[in-house]
Formats: C-alpha cells, sequence, structure tokens
C-alpha cells in the first residue's frame, strides 16, 4: 500500500479537524453501522472518521454506503488492529485522536467532554473513561465500576495494573503519540498493545481521568480473547520492557518497585488461574499458576487451597465444584431472614 500517496490525497482537503476518529474494522459489518451512528451523532462535529479494513472477507460496502461521503475508507491486507490503527494515524490529522473499536458505541458527548478536559489541561496527554458493558444486541451489562480514579502523573499506578480496558474509551494527544511512537504491532503483542501504548503515555505526559459515563464496551463472543496463553504472555512481556525502558522506573524507589512487581505478577496470575483456567475447566494450567502464587505469596492460604484441589483427580474437582455450586444456589434461594422487628 502507498501511504504516501494515500497520505497525499488527504492533505488536500482543507482545514485540520480537532478530532481523528480511526475505526479498525475486521468483518465487522454487524455492529460497524451503529458504531458510526454513535461517531457522526456526536455533538462535536469538527472530525474526520477514518475506517481502515484489516483485510475483511466480508463485503462492508453496503454498511459503509450510506456514510461514503462522510469518511475516509482504506483496505489493506490483514496485518493485526494494531498496524491498523497506524495506518489509520498516518493517514490523520486531527489535534486529537479516537481510536474506536468497530463494535463500540459512544454517548453524544463523549467527544466534547474529553477535548474540554485536553484543552484545559495543557500537559495532560490522555483522557481516559470506565466504559459501560453492552451485550452483542446492545443491552446494558450489570457490573461494578472501579472506585478508583487515578489522574495526572499515573505511571507508577498503571505499572502495578492496567486501568484502562479499551482504546474506545480514550481520547490522545497527536504530539504525545509522535513522541513515544506507534502502537507495537509485534504479533506476540496483539492482545496487550493497548496496554503497552498507556505505559508510554503515563511516562511522558499526565493521563486524566474524565468521569463521564461516555463509552459503551460490547461484549459478545467475537471479541473475547480465545488464547488465554497468548493473551497472559503478552501482558507480560509489556510488563517486563516497561520496567526496562519506561524513564518513569527509574523515580520508584527500589523496596516499592519490587512490592509493585511481585503485586502485580500476583494478580495477574491469580486471575488467569482462577477466572480463566480454572473456571475453563483446564486445573493443569490453574494449578502452574497458582504455584507461581504460592511463590510470591507463600502466605496467601485461598491460593493453597485452590492449588490443592487441583491436585485431585478431575472427577473430584468436578464433584466439589458442583458441590459448591449448589450451596451457592442454596444460599441464593433461602436468604437469611434477619431480625424482625
Amino acid at each position: 500500500m502507498d501511504v504516501d500517496r494515500l497520505k497525499s490525497a488527504r492533505d488536500s482537503v482543507p482545514g485540520l479537524p480537532t478530532v481523528s476518529v480511526i475505526i479498525p474494522t475486521y468483518n465487522g459489518g454487524r455492529y460497524l453501522g451503529a458504531t458510526l451512528d454513535s461517531v457522526f451523532n456526536q455533538t462535536l462535529k469538527d472530525l474526520e472518521v477514518i475506517v481502515v479494513d484489516d483485510g475483511s472477507t466480508e463485503d462492508l460496502q453496503g454498511v459503509l454506503r450510506p456514510y461514503a461521503m462522510r469518511l475516509w475508507y482504506v483496505y489493506s491486507q490483514n496485518r493485526g488492529p494494531a498496524a491498523a490503527r497506524n495506518l489509520g494515524f498516518k493517514l490523520s490529522h486531527g489535534k486529537y485522536v479516537a481510536f474506536l473499536d468497530h463494535d463500540d458505541l459512544w454517548s453524544l458527548t463523549n467527544l466534547e467532554d474529553k477535548v474540554r478536559i485536553l484543552e484545559r489541561n495543557p500537559r495532560c496527554g490522555m483522557v481516559y473513561s470506565y466504559p459501560d458493558l453492552i451485550d452483542a444486541h446492545g443491552g446494558i451489562i450489570s457490573h461494578e465500576h472501579p472506585s478508583f480514579h487515578p489522574s495526572g502523573w499515573v505511571f507508577e499506578d498503571f505499572l502495578k495494573r492496567n486501568r484502562i480496558s479499551t482504546f474506545s474509551a480514550t481520547l490522545i494527544r497527536r504530539e504525545v503519540i509522535e513522541e513515544v511512537g506507534l502502537l507495537d504491532e509485534r504479533r506476540a503483542l496483539m492482545t496487550c498493545d493497548d496496554y503497552d501504548l498507556w505505559l508510554k503515555i503515563a511516562d511522558v505526559a499526565e493521563v486524566h481521568f474524565s468521569p463521564e459515563q461516555d463509552v459503551y464496551y460490547r461484549v459478545h463472543p467475537d471479541n473475547l480473547v480465545n488464547n488465554m496463553d497468548q493473551n497472559l504472555q503478552a501482558h507480560m512481556i509489556v510488563f517486563q520492557e516497561a520496567l526496562k525502558n519506561r524513564h518513569s522506573v527509574q523515580a520508584i524507589p527500589v523496596q516499592e518497585l519490587s512490592h509493585i512487581i511481585r503485586q502485580h505478577c500476583y494478580e495477574k496470575y491469580h486471575a488467569f488461574a482462577n477466572r480463566y483456567y480454572y473456571e475453563k475447566g483446564d486445573y493443569r494450567k490453574a494449578c502452574a499458576l497458582w504455584w507461581r502464587c504460592l511463590t510470591l505469596k507463600p502466605l496467601e492460604l485461598r491460593s493453597w487451597i485452590y492449588f490443592g484441589i487441583c491436585l485431585l483427580p478431575r472427577g473430584l474437582i468436578e464433584a466439589l465444584r458442583h458441590i459448591k455450586q449448589g450451596l451457592e444456589e442454596r444460599q441464593v434461594s433461602f436468604p437469611s431472614r434477619g431480625n424482625r422487628n
């Protein structure tokens, strides 16, 4: 693809938009129309929209035809979402950049709210918010939002854990992306290139939280990460490289940094052992991760319990889980009546 030629054609458009909205898509026809509607209904109208088709095998022209005069569409060979976002950025002109997934939605004031924060805080390189969850049909999925909302120089907090669940919940100052570099296109980081970018940005600029509920993250089978081994490996690569390459690490006292590393690894191994492997019935991998948890925190009783359970024969594990599930269902069906006055 001749990116320079495409860029030259884009440069002929008069005026620079406030926001460039970059939408990478791969076979996203089912949701792309609703996503584009949420973009063109924004109260902030000074924007450009670039849809980068990452080698879709389905025909998206029918979906895009009603928006043809209001967006730029570019097709590229399939190289992954990071490469698609990078291509979109190279073709963009906006002062601020929003990477929107093809199945997510924005409320009417999302861009206006986030631009306002960036305009008021010149040292802020990125604004983020916590999204609401929706299902494949757009229904709200009940969940709890985090109670802590770090803002400012947040690198140390972001090193502890990934605070941002989706590209769609961010708005980034263009100069900051130019400073830290484009998204890492390595296949090994495909499921964690977002966290890598957040750490790079937090290393050089302030990151501010927007309290507005402006983003809807769609949860459906097609967007779930199926290869948990790859996902965990990608996360740990990003974390280890951040420890070696980010300048802000040097400002963290050695004892505190050691605590952050142990806590971060423990929480990540714990989450994958319990939420992914144990719940999916892969007890061998769950057992291995519980053991890693124990090497980091040997006094954690719960880790010892689950580690011991995972050593049992599979049939016995399934029986114990069935009993536990039955007890939990009984507690829901027969709640305690408490005191009566």
